[in-house]
């Protein structure tokens, strides 16, 4: 369970003005940065950079582009939110290795998600149907969970889901709790820690920190570990991802 991925990443850069969740887009695309370091050698090793496209004021699909220190592209992802926020159909591939992560969701009502997982180029492609009950969390719906619970994690409460992981093609129950009010770089932070429900897995499994701004409930900064192998297909490494958003974009 150490290697447990959750994809809980909005990656900002060059934005025009923060709008709440309640106020219209201005803008039909918003572009996004953030910085990957290794958690050990603090070495710089990515950026992720997003697309978010809008309409009528909804977030309706997000195209990401992984590219390395010299800006050269290795993977690539889709999501799209058009069917439930949480649950977004999604696909990633990994251009180094042929690593693939995609899942659908083919039934809103029974919670049906047709799952397909490849490690490598040279390894078979592995497919899953799996029908998941209660409040089911899916790669970049992550971030909306958090946004839709803000108020009741701030409180002190734990907030819970259903988690799917499409590279173990199976889900878990994780919760989410605060575990400090702070300041981050002079604003005001919350700071939250991710873990499964299950005792004995919380015990075996890292824990994923994520710190949030407090007013606009954007992610600052995030350490577990890394959606992405490493670029020898191995291992998911621990990561530190520092989020920098332009002059004025949280105020």
């Amino acid at each position: 369970m150490k290697r447990f991925a959750i994809i809980i990443l909005i990656f900002l850069f060059n934005l025009p003005p923060v709008f709440s969740e309640d106020s219209k887009v201005q803008s039909p695309t918003i572009s996004f940065r953030s910085k990957v370091y290794d958690f050990e050698s603090k070495k710089f090793i990515y950026t992720e950079n997003h697309t978010e496209h809008y309409k009528n004021g909804s977030h309706i699909y997000s195209i990401i582009e992984y590219k390395d220190p010299s800006g050269k592209t290795f993977a690539r992802k889709k999501i799209e939110f058009g069917k439930k926020r949480t649950q977004p159909d999604f696909t990633m591939e990994d251009f180094r290795t042929g690593y693939l992560d995609k899942s659908v969701l083919i039934n809103a009502s029974t919670q049906e998600f047709s799952i397909e997982h490849r490690r490598s180029k040279s390894e078979p492609l592995k497919k899953e149907k799996l029908k998941i009950p209660g409040l089911v969390v899916v790669d970049g719906g992550f971030d909306y969970f958090i946004r839709d619970g803000f108020d009741t994690i701030a409180k002190g409460n734990l907030i819970k889901g259903q988690f799917l992981l499409v590279n173990r093609l199976d889900y878990f129950v994780c919760r989410v709790r605060k575990v400090a009010d702070n300041k981050y770089k002079g604003r005001d932070a919350t700071v939250l820690v991710l873990q499964p429900e299950n005792f004995v897995l919380r015990a075996l499994a890292d824990k994923i920190i994520v710190t949030y701004d407090t007013k606009t409930h954007r992610l600052l900064e995030y350490i577990g570990i890394s959606n992405l192998r490493d670029s020898g297909g191995e291992d998911f490494p621990k990561v530190k991802i520092v989020f920098e958003y332009p002059k004025g974009f949280l105020d």
